[in-house]
């Protein structure tokens, strides 16, 4: 289409997949930012939503290093309580994210619902926080349309485990309430990495820490390193409002536990049957031959 198209765009959005987190490498590359950078405008803006852990993701970064590259910068924003990540670069200067503050107060057309209003200036006000937008520079792994290599990253952001069920240790220098507080406010900003750093640095376990770590390692996908931790939490006898949301968040868990458990057992009777299927191949050719 970009090849083909003679428009110009002051914003270019690149949302081509749902429900999911696989991005098409054809969309992600150093070709295809530097066609989408010759159809915007002077001043125009890219923002591509990426499926990503953390800020620290494979793909994600990849991804970042591409536009860089194509565009001498860009900016990532965690989507608060999701999954993913918004960049954006612009063709010039890179964008200014302050500006969004006065953006959030912007004047919308009458239009606009009151509830779909209020909704549209959250987000904004949202992604307006100071340190919300990360700006990466050069370097790291680019794209290329003839090495395509998400896939791989991909299977290493999300498919591929490093869930060992060791608990996060607490053997730091702060006091528990101190780094409760820390813990709560990285979360806000939805900083996983904040969130551990935070467990680490408490002298001692509590049921609210080994919950936060849970719901951290969660959302990394190491699903058997949370659930230890959920069953930790439960052991330091949280109140009743803290016990009920960990039993709730635990089965959620399980179900999830479940359902990779099967998906392991399967992929182990599928590789046994093909070595079976592989093993019996000669001698099925030597009973042809011996036919014919």
């Amino acid at each position: 289409f970009l090849h083909c198209a003679d428009q110009r765009w002051h914003v270019v959005h690149v949302d081509a997949y749902a429900h999911q987190v696989y991005v098409p490498a054809h969309l992600a590359s150093r070709q295809f930012f530097t066609l989408a950078r010759e159809r915007l405008h002077p001043g125009g803006v890219i923002a591509c939503n990426v499926g990503a852990l953390h800020a620290d993701d494979a793909v994600l970064q990849a991804i970042a290093a591409t536009m860089v590259e194509v565009f001498g910068h860009a900016h990532v924003l965690l989507v608060p309580r999701t999954r993913n990540a918004l960049l954006v670069a612009r063709r010039g200067s890179p964008p200014d994210a302050s500006q969004l503050a006065a953006a959030a107060t912007h004047a919308l057309s009458a239009r606009v619902g009151t509830a779909d209003r209020a909704h549209w200036q959250g987000l904004v006000a949202a992604a307006a926080r100071p340190g919300a937008w990360r700006h990466l520079r050069r370097g790291g792994l680019v794209l290329d349309d003839d090495r395509p290599v998400l896939d791989a990253l991909l299977a290493d952001s999300y498919i591929a485990r490093d869930d060992a069920t060791e608990l996060v240790p607490c053997q730091g220098p702060v006091d528990a309430p101190g780094a409760e507080a820390a813990a709560y406010a990285a979360q806000l900003a939805d900083d996983v990495p904040g969130v551990l750093d935070a467990v680490r640095s408490s002298r001692v376990a509590t049921a609210y820490l080994r919950e936060q770590a849970a719901r951290m390692r969660w959302r990394m996908r190491s699903l058997s390193a949370a659930a230890a931790e959920y069953d930790a939490a439960l052991a330091l006898g949280p109140d009743a409002d803290q016990r009920a949301r960990i039993v709730a968040d635990r089965a959620v868990l399980q179900t999830e536990l479940d359902v990779r458990d099967r998906a392991d057992a399967a992929a182990r009777r599928n590789g046994w049957l093909q070595v079976l299927a592989i093993g019996l191949l000669p001698l099925a050719v030597l009973a042809l031959r011996r036919v014919a």
